[in-house]
């Protein structure tokens, strides 16, 4: 890579920097000076080739120093002023709508330039023994030729300085003449044309001025234009002040000029052919230069490297067949060739065949730095390619890795999950081995409370006995199951609780007279609710609820209370828990009742009621739930009967 931009880089160098030496005698015929000072006149006047077409113009000729530029910008009323030598110049230099005026003899025009004023277009033309040599006096002639040829119509006014027109008795005004008749053949160039004669002495009258010219040229001479009075004169400045009357009297001649049409300039008159070798010279610098510009425009050095494969076969392809003749054609579209050509064809196709070969070898040398750069990419996309097979070779390897890692994990995960549910499995039938067993253990005990209610339906079945350590006289009042114990409320000489956790040993039953209890308290009814064992129980005062959580022992029991709104005369006869309430079955000398409370150990929180479907004399025996409902064993004067409610 280093390599190929080396050698780029000093292609375009050789193609962009070559200098030429041109020997030549006069540093104005330099062709780079030439082309300079035309590329900056056209760039300032771009339109100055077509801008006299279908127009009526004014074209001024003279020889250099004879005042053209000063006599074009005066009627054209530019701001003038008078030097301290008395040369007439502008007083804005910089005007550049203003004509450019020379001082000492040198030609400040270099190229034509006109100036609109008011409805007259004046052209000063350069080129009449112009000083700056024989290939500026080509280019001249090119454009005097474009210019008038291309104008609707021509007036020619002729200016000289009064210094010319003498010396020599008119010699140079002569040449002048000649030069011009000579540039515009076939045509009586006094019949359209004015002659004004500068630099004259000043304030003296036109007339006055002729009679005594006539005098110092022969008359012959100024003849044609004094005959027709398009003769007339601008006078030097005195005391520094510009003589504005010559100005109306010259604008009078200029328009009493006949205008007519020219359709043929013959350049020759200004340009010698003998001077073809500085146009060779001219020629070979253009078309250099134009080459050279247009490969600088297509080559970047930064960006050719920069391109693709294919954005380097497509240059390739068109420095191969279309970058000549672009080039060629933007050659050919250069203002200075294009104003040249017509006039030295010949020696343009001589130059351009030589230039051709040239261009030909620098696009071969450009088409071989792009052939190695295209080989050197190649390469490159080749390694790369190679490096994106490995990479692509171990990223498949990556995946294919992690896909038997995934699919190692996923079975391993199978296996776990098989496992697990024959565990599951295992258990399961574990536990319906134990739903057996138990449902084995449940039919069993159906089976054996089948037989004991066969044997409760059996009244043989019936086993009996007294306990050992209590009296004849003993009475059994009620009974329930507290804990893992079977109680069970007594009374004789006084009350006692017996208990037992072997009721069916006659020897297994303890009993007690709990402390706060007086002879004469008879149990009534007795149940669990909550985690306490409670008793209704009455003695020769009253009636009352006791209760203890652990009734085997004798100083656990409360010492009872009388529900607020129970009278003395209540008895309880039976009690059971039923939905979260204690219920008891009394009597009073009005009547039964049912009593019940959510909260047995506060004997404010008893309500009571009497059921409407009871007489007076029904007394409450036993008391229990079953099914959802609370039955009732009672009896009155009719006999005994059950009743039950589920509220």
């Amino acid at each position: 890579m280093n390599y190929f931009k080396k050698a780029l880089s000093f292609l375009l160098t050789f193609l962009l920097l070559s200098e030429h030496s041109f020997s030549m005698e006069n540093e104005k015929e330099d062709p780079s000076h030439i082309i300079k000072l035309f590329e900056e006149h056209h760039k300032k006047n771009p339109e100055l080739l077509n801008s006299s077409k279908e127009k009526d113009i004014v074209v001024f000729l003279g020889k250099t120093g004879s005042g053209k530029s000063t006599l074009i910008n005066y009627l054209s009323d530019k701001e003038l002023k008078v030097t301290e030598y008395d040369d007439i110049v502008l007083s804005n230099p910089s005007d550049h709508e203003a004509m450019a005026i020379g001082v000492g003899g040198d030609s400040e025009t270099f190229l034509p330039k006109c100036i609109q004023h008011k409805n007259l277009l004046f052209y000063d033309l350069p080129g009449f023994g112009d000083t700056r040599g024989t290939a500026t006096n080509l280019i001249n002639a090119r454009f005097i030729k474009n210019i008038i040829e291309n104008a609707k119509t021509v007036r020619v006014i002729f200016v000289a300085g009064y210094g010319q027109i003498i010396e020599a008795k008119g010699e140079l005004f002569k040449e002048l003449l000649a030069i011009t008749k000579n540039l515009i053949p076939n045509e009586q160039i006094e019949n359209f044309s004015s002659l004004v004669i500068t630099k004259t002495k000043p304030r003296i009258d036109t007339p006055k001025f002729i009679e005594g010219l006539k005098i110092k040229v022969k008359p012959e001479l100024i003849a044609p234009w004094t005959n027709k009075e398009s003769l007339t004169q601008m006078s030097s400045p005195l005391n520094e002040e510009i003589n504005q009357k010559d100005k109306e009297n010259i604008t009078n001649v200029l328009l009493k000029t006949i205008n007519k049409k020219i359709n043929n300039v013959n350049i020759s008159a200004i340009y010698d052919e003998k001077e073809n070798n500085n146009i060779r010279k001219l020629y070979d610098k253009k078309i250099e230069d134009i080459a050279d510009l247009f490969v600088k425009e297509k080559i970047n050095i930064n960006s050719l490297f920069s391109l693709d494969i294919n954005k380097l076969e497509i240059n390739k392809q068109y420095f191969q067949t279309k970058c000549l003749n672009d080039v060629i054609l933007s050659i050919e579209k250069a203002p200075l060739i294009s104003l040249l050509r017509p006039v030295s064809e010949e020696i343009y196709i001589s130059s351009l065949n030589e230039a051709k070969k040239k261009i030909s070898l620098q696009i071969s040398h450009i088409e071989g730095l792009i052939d190695l750069e295209i080989k050197d990419q190649k390469n490159k996309k080749l390694e790369q390619e190679k490096k994106e097979e490995e990479n692509k070779r171990i990223q498949e390897e990556n995946r294919r890795k992690q896909v038997e890692e995934q699919l190692r994990l996923e079975q391993e995960s199978l296996r776990l999950q098989i496992e697990n549910q024959k565990q599951q499995q295992l258990i399961y039938q574990k536990q319906l081995e134990q739903q057996r067993i138990q449902f084995d253990i449940l039919r069993k005990d159906q089976e054996n409370s089948l037989k004991i209610i066969q044997k409760l339906e059996d009244e043989n079945s019936w086993s009996w006995y007294y306990p050992k350590g209590w009296a004849p006289q003993t009475v059994g009042i009620d009974m329930v199951s507290f804990g893992d114990k079977l109680y069970f409320a007594a009374t004789h000489f006084g009350p006692y609780i017996g208990y037992s956790s072997n009721p069916t040993n006659e020897n297994s039953w303890p009993s007690y007279v709990p402390k706060n209890w007086s002879p004469q308290t008879v149990g009534v009814g007795m149940t669990s609710f909550g985690d306490k064992l409670y008793l209704a129980a009455t003695n020769d005062v009253r009636c009352y609820i006791a209760y203890t959580s652990n009734p085997s022992d004798e100083n656990s029991w409360s010492s009872g209370y009388t529900p607020k709104n129970w009278t003395p005369q209540t008895v309880g006869v039976g009690m059971t828990s039923f939905g979260g309430k204690l219920y008891l079955a009394a009597t009073n000398k009005y009547g039964p009742y049912i009593a019940y409370s959510s909260n047995p150990t506060d004997e404010n929180s008893w309500s009571m009621y009497t059921p409407k479907n009871w007489t007076p004399q029904t007394v409450g025996v036993g008391m229990t739930s079953f099914g959802g409902k609370l039955y009732l064993a009672a009896t009155n004067k009719y006999g005994p009967y059950i009743a039950y409610s589920s509220n």
